[in-house]
C-alpha cells in the first residue's frame, strides 16, 4: 500500500473546476493539453489507489479464518424479517443484508459485501467533491490519509451501520454546499435532506446534521441568509419525514426504540463524572486516523485558524472553511459533553473526521505558511498507519503475535461456526434437526442462526436482567407450547426462572468449548426440556 500512497506528483498543480470557466480562451493549445495530461495523470492515480485498497479489503475478506462478529449476525437475523425499524437501529442496514444474501446467499461474504460496496462509494464521492473545491492532487492525498486509519481502512470489511450512515452523511454534506455556495435557486437543500434521511435510517448520530447547519448558520454572519431561505427548511424537513416509520414502528412497540437511544444521552440524574470517557474519545480520535496524522491535523487547523483570526476572519475562504469545520466540531463536542456521564461508543465521533478532512484540505489548498514540516509528519504519520494496517491484516488473518486467547482484540469473531457444527451434529444423534433452540443472549442466538447449516429459529430468553433486545421485540414463545427445545447457555445449570416453563429438564452431551493453542474462549453447555408451557420467561428488569 505504501508503494501506491508514494505516488509521484511533484509536478501536479491544485486545479479546481470552479477555476476553469476564468481561464482565459486564447490559452495556448499545449496549455490545455497539459492541464488535461496532469488531471488523468492524478485521476489514474486515485484510481489505482482505490483498486489497492479493494483488493486488499476483498482478499481479507476471503482469506480471514474469522467468522461473523455478533452484531453482524444480528443484522443478517433482522434481514429475515425485514420491518420499518429494529430495537436499536433504523432499518437500512437489514435492507442492504437482505438484498445482499437474496444475491449471493446465506454466506459471511454476502452480509458483508455492501460494506464492501458502499466503503469504494465513500472514497469514490469524496475524490469527486474534493477534486472540484481544491484540485485532485489534494483530493488524492486526503483519502489517502483518511483511509490509512484503521477505522476507516476496516469500513469495507464488517457489515455495521457505519459504512452506510458515513456515505449518506457526506452525501449531504455535498448537497449543502452546492445549496449554500453554488446554487441557491436548485434543489440541494431537499437532497440533502433525502440524504440525511438516509443517514438517521442508518444511524441516529444522523439526526445532529441539520441542527450543527443551523448552529453554523448562526455563527457565521456570511451564512444567516440560508436560514430565512424556505428550502433549508424544507430539507430539515424531508430529513424528518424520512423518520416516520421510524415513528410509526416505535408507537406499536412501546417506543423502545427511542427509549434505548435516548439512555446513551441522557445523563443519570445525580450521576458522577467519568473523566475516564474523556481519554477513550481522544484514544477513538486517535484511532481514526492515527495519533501521529490526529496530532498533524488538530496542529494545522489551529494554527491556520488563529492566522486567518489575525488576517481576516470574514473572508470568503474562511466562510467556507467554517462551514465544514462548525458541524465537525459540533458532533465532537456533543460527544465529548455526553462522555462525562456516559460511554461514548468511538465509531459515533466518525463524522467528525469527514468534516476535518475536507476542512483541512481546503485550508491546506488556501493557506500561505511553510507546508513543508508538515509533509515530514505525514509521511512518518501515513508510514505508522501502513504498519498498523499490516499488523491488524495479520491479525484479521489469523495470526495472535503470540498473545493469549483472551487478549486478542478480534476473539468475538472466533469460535461459532465450530458451535454452530456442534448444534447441528447434536440435532441430528437427537433425530429432529428442526428442534426449536433457546439461549440466553442475542449474541448467540444470532451466531447460531447464522452457523447452524438450516438456519432455524432461535429463541432468547430473559434468564437474568439484561438490556432487551430485538429477540424480546419478536417473542413467539406460545408457538412452542408442547414442544421439545434445546437449551444452550452460558451457564453449567439451567435457571429456576426458565426451567419452570418445562415439565423436565435434562443435560445432554458434554459442554462445547472452543479452544485454541490449548486455551478455551468460551464453554456453553446443552440441555433439553419437554413440553413448554408456552409462556415467555421473564426475570428481573431491563436495563
Amino acid at each position: 500500500m505504501w508503494i501506491i500512497l508514494r505516488v509521484n506528483t511533484s509536478e501536479a498543480k491544485d486545479i479546481t473546476s470552479s477555476s476553469f470557466p476564468d481561464l482565459p480562451t486564447d490559452k495556448p493549445h499545449s496549455s490545455e493539453v497539459a492541464r488535461n495530461s496532469i488531471l488523468k495523470n492524478q485521476l489514474r492515480h486515485f484510481i489505482l489507489l482505490l483498486i489497492a485498497v479493494t483488493c486488499a479489503r476483498v482478499g481479507l475478506l476471503l482469506l480471514s479464518p474469522l467468522d461473523l462478529s455478533p452484531d453482524e449476525a444480528h443484522y443478517w437475523e433482522w434481514s429475515r424479517k425485514l420491518d420499518w425499524s429494529y430495537y436499536s437501529k433504523g432499518p437500512v442496514i437489514a435492507w442492504l443484508v437482505a438484498l445482499s444474501t437474496t444475491i449471493w446467499g446465506n454466506t459471511e461474504w454476502a452480509v458483508r459485501f455492501p460494506a464492501l460496496l458502499l466503503s469504494i462509494a465513500l472514497m469514490g464521492s469524496m475524490y469527486w467533491f474534493l477534486a472540484r473545491i481544491v484540485g485532485s492532487h489534494l483530493a488524492f492525498w486526503s483519502i489517502a490519509i483518511l483511509n490509512s486509519g484503521v477505522f476507516f481502512f476496516s469500513l469495507g470489511l464488517g457489515m455495521t451501520t457505519d459504512t452506510p450512515c458515513l456515505l449518506a452523511w457526506f452525501l449531504t454534506l455535498i448537497f449543502a454546499h452546492k445549496a449554500v455556495f453554488e446554487e441557491a435557486s436548485s434543489k440541494s437543500w431537499q437532497w440533502a435532506g433525502v440524504c440525511a434521511g438516509m443517514a438517521a435510517l442508518s444511524k441516529y448520530t444522523a439526526i445532529f446534521i441539520f441542527p450543527a447547519f443551523l448552529f453554523t448558520f448562526l455563527l457565521i454572519p456570511a451564512l444567516r441568509p440560508q436560514i430565512r431561505t424556505h428550502r433549508f427548511w424544507w430539507g430539515w424537513a424531508i430529513s424528518l419525514i424520512a423518520l416516520f416509520p421510524v415513528v410509526l414502528w416505535n408507537y406499536k412497540n412501546g417506543w423502545v426504540n427511542f427509549l434505548h437511544n435516548s439512555n446513551h444521552l441522557i445523563p443519570q440524574r445525580g450521576g458522577q463524572l467519568h473523566m475516564g470517557n474523556i481519554l477513550e474519545v481522544v484514544t477513538a480520535c486517535a484511532f481514526m486516523v492515527g495519533p501521529i496524522l490526529m496530532f498533524v491535523l488538530a496542529h494545522f487547523i489551529w494554527k491556520d485558524l488563529r492566522t486567518r483570526v489575525n488576517n481576516n476572519l470574514l473572508s470568503p475562504n474562511t466562510t467556507r472553511i467554517c462551514f465544514f469545520l462548525i458541524p465537525g466540531i459540533s458532533l465532537l463536542v456533543i460527544c465529548l459533553l455526553v462522555a462525562l456521564q456516559k460511554r461514548v461508543y468511538p465509531n459515533w465521533i466518525a463524522p467528525t473526521f469527514l468534516y476535518l478532512t475536507v476542512a483541512a484540505s481546503f485550508m491546506w489548498k488556501s493557506t500561505t505558511s511553510n507546508r513543508q514540516v508538515y509533509r515530514k509528519w505525514i509521511r512518518a504519520g501515513l508510514s505508522f498507519n501502513c504498519i498498523v494496517i499490516i499488523i491488524g491484516a495479520a491479525g484479521v488473518l489469523g495470526f495472535t503475535w503470540g498473545l493469549p486467547l483472551s487478549r486478542l482484540p478480534l476473539r468475538k469473531l472466533m469460535g461459532w461456526r465450530e458451535l454452530g457444527a456442534a448444534v447441528n451434529t447434536l440435532t441430528l444423534s437427537l433425530g429432529d434437526t428442526s428442534m426449536p433452540i433457546v439461549t440466553d443472549s442475542y449474541e448467540l442466538a444470532s451466531e447460531l442462526a447464522f452457523y447452524i447449516p438450516n438456519h432455524p429459529e432461535i429463541y432468547c430468553a430473559r434468564v437474568d436482567e439484561r438490556r432487551m433486545n430485538q429477540y424480546d421485540i419478536w417473542g413467539g414463545w406460545d408457538t412452542l407450547k408442547g414442544k421439545r427445545l434445546l437449551i444452550v447457555l452460558r451457564n453449567d445449570h439451567v435457571p429456576e426462572s426458565l426451567s419452570v416453563h418445562f415439565k423436565e429438564i435434562q443435560t445432554i452431551e458434554k459442554p462445547f468449548s472452543f479452544i485454541r493453542n490449548g486455551e478455551a474462549l468460551r464453554t456453553l453447555y446443552f440441555y433439553s426440556g419437554t413440553e413448554y408451557d408456552g409462556a415467555a420467561p421473564e426475570h428481573g428488569a431491563y436495563f
